[in-house]
């Protein structure tokens, strides 16, 4: 299982290294952790990255990174600064638990720990709110743009509390 978890990291790690590129194909040893844990194929992406795998029939867990999200709630200050500064306080509050993260030097399990018990109940606070608020908001203002992306993105966006060697953005 440890080399397992090695092998993973590697591969996460290359994968973060390729930011900015347009695409990067996961080799064969590069493959197998994910095969292992069950993810074969698809795409992951992460702000302009998409890295294929070979048989698309498969699966493969996506997650999507805050920073978008938190682009369309900035993007709707001028129309419902109420609404998008509510939403960038609480967002600001899941960057506040992975600095404190990184200032702590926590392992990948122990972030998965802070994250349980720090992030989840604000982003239970946030889809909460979201689920309301959606009732509320004209869906092509921005702030409804920015309600419906993150409804729309939610589980990719939490994906990043389910392993402490994943970032809330790259």
């Amino acid at each position: 299982a440890s080399d397992l978890k090695e092998k993973l990291e590697n591969v996460l790690e290359t994968y973060s290294s390729t930011r900015g590129t347009s695409k990067k194909r996961l080799s064969p040893e590069e493959q197998e952790p994910l095969r292992s844990l069950g993810y074969v194929a698809g795409e992951f992406e992460g702000d302009t990255v998409k890295q294929s795998l070979p048989d698309p029939k498969d699966k493969v867990e996506v997650y999507s990174i805050f920073a978008h999200a938190r682009r369309y709630f900035s993007d709707a200050l001028p129309n419902d600064a109420v609404r998008a500064e509510w939403m960038l306080l609480r967002i600001q509050k899941l960057y506040d638990v992975e600095r404190a993260a990184r200032e702590s030097d926590c392992s990948h399990d122990e972030r998965y720990g802070l994250r349980q018990a720090e992030a989840l109940p604000v982003l239970k606070e946030i889809k909460d709110w979201l689920d309301t608020e959606r009732q509320k908001v004209v869906p092509k203002s921005a702030i409804g743009k920015a309600v419906a992306y993150m409804i729309k993105y939610w589980q990719r966006l939490n994906a990043y509390t389910t392993v402490g060697m994943l970032e809330i953005d790259n």
